[in-house]
């Protein structure tokens, strides 16, 4: 009976802190993203238009762009097809269109300014819309597979071995009974 009970405290828990540390994803109904590409064999650097993606996701509490590197590998992607498969690929984003200004013109202005880059020059080019649009990454639901902290983790790995332990002992008393049972039975036996 007690192996029983700790048994299903066990499997509760496991079940009650799996449900609470879920990183929730929210869709966004519009954001805004440029993209950036850089070598380090040439000083060409390539910049997306600002463009705005309907329906993407963000993470709720750290509000990260799910599928980062995905929008990444799309610009990189593009430039494998033009034979340029060495650049390194980066996408910034914001939530409105003012802020994601702002971090284009701060961007630009890291390869553009003179009295930082005293010797390196950098050619900025501008990818087209018409020659290259993000397209919207697909929603990856991770409902399938809890994810636990640290802590809930090991709460419930203490919990099985406690489980473990107890159907040890359980089984341990029960073998102890039987010979018992069987001695009490052997003697019964002789005194017939």
């Amino acid at each position: 009976m007690k192996l029983l009970r700790t048994i299903i405290s066990v499997i509760a828990l496991v079940f009650l802190f799996s449900g609470q540390s879920q990183a929730k994803s929210v869709c966004m109904p519009k954001i805004y993203l440029f993209g950036v590409s850089i070598s380090f064999n040439d000083s060409t650097v390539y910049f997306t238009d600002i463009q705005q993606l309907e329906n993407a996701w963000v993470i709720n509490k750290s509000k990260m762009l799910e599928g980062r590197s995905d929008y990444a590998n799309q610009f990189k992607s593009y430039f494998s097809g033009l034979g340029e498969k060495e650049r390194t690929c980066v996408v910034y984003y914001a939530f409105t269109e003012k802020a994601i200004q702002k971090k284009l013109a701060k961007i630009r202005k890291r390869f553009t300014n003179p009295k930082k880059r005293k010797y390196e020059h950098y050619e900025i080019k501008t990818v087209a819309r018409d020659l290259f649009v993000f397209q919207q990454v697909t929603h990856q639901d991770d409902t399938d597979e809890p994810v636990m902290s640290k802590e809930e983790r090991k709460a419930a790995e203490k919990a099985a071995k406690q489980a473990v332990k107890d159907k040890r002992r359980a089984e341990a008393q029960a073998a102890q009974e039987a010979k018992r049972k069987k001695k009490e039975e052997q003697k019964a036996a002789k005194a017939s």
